[in-house]
């Protein structure tokens, strides 16, 4: 037995490897079930012919209160079937375990074979079994077990295993377990149902534990708005009378040595000029010390503005002390400073960089390339030095940090000023750095010029970009526009004298704490021809900051805003549906709210300014949502909220870098994705719960641009609640399939074949078209009605795929739409579709967006896919609907993106892009859909059925296992599949001769009763009448060769290959995890006669055959086991002739 230590999750999302124990040994199993069915234990050409796809099957064997024992097995066909999909030769599956505490993996049996290399075939290197995933979905701890059967045999060997049949045991803490189930979501609980191998547990998980973060401190208790002071550059700020005035501040009454500033939830300390008197009058002033954001930060990929807060505080606020300055003569004049400069101009996005090549995809400039058609050799990276290098004899160090944007070599040249620094050869697609150290002439005060050039490598095509640069030197003292940023030259005591500035005010400011910033006083400021000087002396100990300016240079912020105060940060509250909005949008938002509220939901509407308020500090930044409904899952009163809607569109360059003037109101989180690189993802913002990818609350999106689309958006959801799809197309789906791929096709009939028996699917293939218009097709068939309409194939963010005549349908032929409220369920399994994020609309929005019709929700891609993830992924949809009456969409959504999961985790990217625009509580207005029988086994009015036949039922939905009952079998055991569809009773023998006649009751997972169908309820079945049980006759055949024995057995009727059982004593042994020596039959036709063969004998050994048992086509047994024991020689001796000399 191996024992298999978990991989913990980082926080990056990367897996530690597994490590494992020696492998031990163990003996064959004596008891070996013979079958011609098994390919393993048949000559390869039988083999072969049975086994010809790829196949992996999990089965759950056994379950208990801290373990589980899985049972894994791999098909391998046979050379010439293809490379497999992604899923045979990664099969993962997601459990439900009542506690994460203590996992652990045991392997417990394993059998694996050789496997030559061959095409498309690429091995995994670890362990053929791994837990991958662990996490919560809800409530319900939960974990991703993956089999990766496929293995390296050893390490830098292009030798295969095959690991064929995997026997794990699960294990878990039972104590942790003993914690007690929370309250639960209904809908999760069928989410549960439908997602889960194994279904739920009966123990669900609380939330972790996590300490209430602390609201920003409470104002005084007055009428005064707390005041948000938004600010996008580093310097001295001053507030005037004027604008506190203005903001809505009552200065007439207000206390100014109450005013308290706080960033970060940090209290600042600030300068109140002419608070002494209790009173702010015209003419006082505030100043603080503001930064900018720092574009390096958590928050600088999505904003430049900082946000200060201002408040009357109940007590008296922080202020700056101060230090004396005076200037001292005895100590060193300070004549430099070290200064860093970092230069980075973020002007091109590349946003299909691939996410093994770094974070940063922003870039000053577009590609250079010395051979690339269209694209500059060089470009020109202007910067300004201010504080100014000094003009000393000293050296300075310039990088310049370069990407690889093509493979291959790169030969870069940096020119400074017009002098050449440095050439460098590199190679690939990755970062490189450019570090040059310059004589500090070659530096300019204020304005310079690093030049990049693109130089021939020998590599077409050879493309780079450039990042940033940087640069450190040693700077002097001279003020620059009324301004210094400098520090002194090491620690210790010095003078500093500062000229260039032209007022004789002058605030300096020691900031290594900035935001408890000292004030250097007692300095002298001496008028000169050229202005004025500042000199001053200080002490540090290690290398201070400082901040010199006139008042010519205080900074005004960019706008002062009144906080309009908000609780959400609070226990108190409790929502089963939260939309989260902006402030444009928000009648809107409350009137849907007040639908929602209707229906019985419990509502919460939030305006997504107060959430930046209270989770981010002011700051834009998406994480502020995630945060706040992590707050509302765990601590608002049960049970935790189930809906989220955002309504508002968002857009994906959040700084407005590239100048399309977008808006994002309710924003949305970039992620890296294998295939498109950078793109939008909803769903990172309900995974609170663990860390994982699984969605703990269901998502969707309005993305509405104005006030006018989001009315139209929300009167359609109203409008489709209140006028349900009509008899004459709420059966009618419409199904549309590209040309290029057969998979498309096969997604199409795959989804009609998932449709209830009285429903009509019009198939639009573009291989049919011409004659005909597609387009037209499309466009009528939606204004007609339908209750579903899927498109397959390839596609961009603004259309779907093209025909021979053009486009099948884009975002301009969404205007034709004239179909008021026969509103369809769009649902795209293509690329893009549904970027929303995008600086353009898609066409999944154009549709949502449409006032005159289009749909009432789109499920679409935000990044690209496969059409083999697409037909999982949808499968799974219409599953959820039809199969286990799971109509929410965003309940179904969600099961199919966590199927699709499960499934593989090729199909990762599919969990996190696929976006429903849409409202998830929307539920799909299709007619009852009753539970049907599929299939009866033994079907109706079978003969001869033997007395053992298994009595299995396959419903056409998941149905409710408490509500089923079957009669006309007695004794009978249900056994349930995973997916509640199919129903195995296993019962004791059946009685010889008589007729059966069964009828089943019973209802599905929604409530519906059972209704009739193509399969007859009740029917009957006649059994065997044959109640004689076999017999055999084994014989041992030495033949030429006694060392190679022929073992026959031949038996007095036909029987069942299968039911075959014998034992070998003693075993045949094999080496430790090979493949087991199996016994092979060679079976006679008429199933009497079979031959033991190709068995490897031990010379001079005694064997015991036993034949255990068999059974003849009626299922009756051998009457008593029959054995036989034999000796095989030690060797073979060939005698020859003697012949004699004459």
């Amino acid at each position: 037995m191996r024992t298999i230590i978990p991989r913990r999750r980082r926080s990056s999302r990367d897996v530690r490897p597994c490590i494992m124990s020696p492998v031990g040994s163990w003996p064959l199993a004596l008891l070996l079930v013979l079958s011609t069915a098994m390919g393993g234990g048949l000559p390869a050409s039988v083999a072969r012919a049975a086994n010809t796809r790829w196949q992996t099957d999990v089965t759950l064997l056994q379950a208990d209160a801290d373990s589980m024992e899985l049972l894994f097995t791999a098909t391998l066909p046979h050379p010439g079937d293809g490379s497999p999909p992604p899923e045979a030769l990664s099969r993962t599956v997601l459990l439900g375990v009542p506690t994460l505490a203590g996992l652990r993996l045991e392997i417990l049996d394993a059998i694996s074979i050789p496997l030559a290399p061959q095409a498309g075939l690429t091995p995994s290197a670890g362990e053929p079994v791994a837990l991958v995933e662990q996490g919560y979905l809800g409530e319900q701890a939960v974990v991703a077990l993956t089999f990766t059967p496929l293995q390296q045999a050893k390490v830098d060997s292009d030798q295969l295993r095959l690991y064929r049949r995997l026997r794990v045991a699960l294990r878990w803490d039972t104590v942790a377990a003993a914690a007690g189930p929370v309250p639960t979501r209904p809908l999760y609980a069928d989410l549960w149902q439908t997602t889960l191998f194994n279904g739920p547990t009966p123990t669900a998980q609380a939330p972790e534990a996590i300490p209430v973060p602390p609201p920003r401190p409470a104002a005084a208790a007055n009428s005064w708005p707390a005041l948000k002071i938004f600010v996008d550059q580093t310097g001295i700020y001053r507030l005037t009378y004027d604008e506190l005035l203005q903001a809505g501040l009552d200065l007439a009454t207000l206390d100014p040595r109450h005013l308290q500033l706080w960033h970060r939830g940090i209290q600042q300390a600030i300068l109140v000029d002419g608070e002494a008197d209790g009173r702010f009058d015209n003419g006082d002033t505030l100043l603080f010390f503001g930064q900018g954001i720092d574009l390096h930060g958590p928050d600088g990929l999505y904003t430049t503005e900082n946000v200060y807060w201002l408040q009357v505080g109940p007590e008296p606020g922080i202020r700056m002390a101060t230090r004396d300055g005076t200037p001292d003569g005895a100590v060193p004049v300070a004549q430099t400073f070290p200064e860093h400069r970092h230069v980075e101009v973020d002007t091109a996005y590349w946003q299909t960089m691939p996410p093994d090549l770094g974070t940063d995809r922003w870039f000053w400039g577009t590609r250079l390339s010395p051979n690339s058609e269209g694209m500059p050799a060089s470009r020109d990276y202007p910067f300004t030095l201010a504080p100014p290098p000094a003009d000393i004899p000293e050296s300075a160090t310039l990088r310049a940090r370069l990407k690889g944007y093509t493979a291959g070599a790169h030969r870069t040249r940096l020119i400074l000023n017009g002098t050449p620094i440095d050439e460098q050869t590199w190679q690939g697609q990755a970062d490189f750095d450019h570090v040059v150290t310059i004589d500090h002439s070659l530096l300019q005060a204020g304005d310079n010029v690093l030049t990049v050039e693109a130089l021939e490598s020998g590599t077409e095509p050879d493309q780079v970009l450039v990042n940033w640069l940087e640069v450190d030197y040693l700077a002097g003292y001279l003020a620059q526009d009324d301004e210094l940023a400098f520090s002194l030259p090491g620690p210790g005591s010095w003078q500093v004298v500062i000229p260039g500035f032209t007022q004789s005010t002058i605030t300096v400011l020691d900031v290594s704490r900035p935001e408890a910033p000292v004030r250097l006083v007692n300095g002298q400021v001496l008028a000169q021809d050229t202005g004025y000087w500042l000199h001053l002396t200080d002490t540090a100990s290690t290398m201070p900051r400082y901040w010199a300016a006139t008042p010519a240079r205080y900074r005004r912020p960019l706008r002062i805003q009144a906080d309009r105060p908000s609780q959400w940060r609070s226990p108190t509250h409790g929502a089963d549906y939260v939309v989260i909005t902006h402030a444009n949008f928000y009648t809107s938002a409350l009137r849907l709210a007040g639908h929602r509220q209707g229906q019985g939901l419990r509502v919460a509407v939030v305006d997504v300014a107060d959430l930046y308020d209270e989770f981010s500090d002011g700051i834009f930044n998406p994480r502020a949502i995630r945060d706040f409904l992590a707050y509302a899952y765990r601590y608002w009163q049960p049970p935790a909220p189930t809906y989220v809607l955002l309504l508002g569109d968002a857009y994906q360059d959040y700084r407005d870098i590239l100048g399309f003037d977008r808006v994002n109101y309710v924003p949305s989180q970039v992620i890296a994705t294998r295939d498109f690189g950078e793109t939008s993802s909803d769903n990172w913002f309900v995974t609170v719960h663990g860390d994982d990818p699984l969605p703990d609350l269901l998502i969707g999106r309005l993305p509405a641009r104005t006030a006018q689309e989001a009315e139209a958006m929300v009167n359609k959801i109203i409008d489709y609640d209140r006028y349900p799809p009509e008899p004459v197309w709420d059966r009618q789906v419409l199904l549309v399939a590209d040309d290029d791929d057969p998979l498309f096709s096969a997604i199409s009939q795959d989804l009609r074949q998932r449709l209830p028996p009285d429903y009509q699917a019009q198939l639009l293939d573009m291989a049919d078209f011409p004659p005909g218009d597609p387009t037209a097709a499309i466009l009528a068939a939606i204004n007609q009605g339908r209750l579903l309409v899927n498109y397959a194939g390839h596609g961009e963010y603004y259309r779907w795929g093209l025909w021979q005549g053009g486009t099948i349908l884009e975002l301009a032929d969404v205007a034709a739409l004239d179909n008021q409220t026969r509103l369809p369920f769009i649902t795209v399994a293509n690329c893009l579709n549904g970027f929303f994020s995008g600086p353009n609309p898609s066409l999944a929005e154009g549709f949502l967006a449409h006032g005159q019709g289009g749909a009432v929700a789109v499920w679409a891609p935000t990044g690209l896919g496969q059409p083999a993830g697409h037909r999982i992924l949808l499968d799974a949809l219409y599953d959820a609907f039809f199969r286990d009456s799971l109509l929410s969409l965003g309940a179904a959504t969600a099961a199919a993106r966590i199927t699709a999961f499960s499934r593989s985790p090729a199909w990762r990217n599919l969990l996190d892009t696929y976006a429903l625009l849409g409202d998830p509580a929307t539920v799909l207005g299709a007619p009852p859909n009753p539970p049907r029988l599929t299939a009866v086994e033994p079907p109706a009015g079978a003969q001869e059925v033997p007395i053992d036949t298994s009595i299995v039922l396959t419903f056409s939905k998941r149905m409710d296992p408490a509500t089923v009952q079957v009669t006309g079998v007695e004794n009978a055991t249900a056994v349930w599949n995973a997916t509640g569809t199919r129903l195995t009773l296993n019962h004791p023998p059946l009685a010889h001769g008589r007729t059966y006649q069964l009828q089943v009751f019973g209802q599905d997972s929604g409530g519906n009763p059972l209704a009739e169908g193509e399969i007859p309820n009740p029917w009957h079945f006649q059994v065997s009448q044959d109640d004689i049980p076999p017999q055999v006759v084994v014989t041992v055949e030495t033949g030429v060769d006694p060392t190679r024995p022929t073992i026959h057995l031949r038996f007095s009727e036909p029987v069942r290959p299968g039911s075959v059982a014998i034992q070998l004593t003693p075993s045949l042994q094999s080496p430790p995890g090979e493949e087991e020596t199996r016994l092979s039959l060679l079976w006679a036709e008429d199933g009497r006669e079979a031959w033991l063969a190709q068995v490897p004998w031990m010379p001079g050994t005694v064997y015991t055959l036993r034949v255990e048992r068999a059974q003849d086509l009626a299922g009756n047994p051998l009457v008593a086991p029959v054995a036989i024991q034999f000796h095989v020689a030690d060797r073979h001796q060939v005698y020859l002739p003697q012949i004699q000399q004459p």
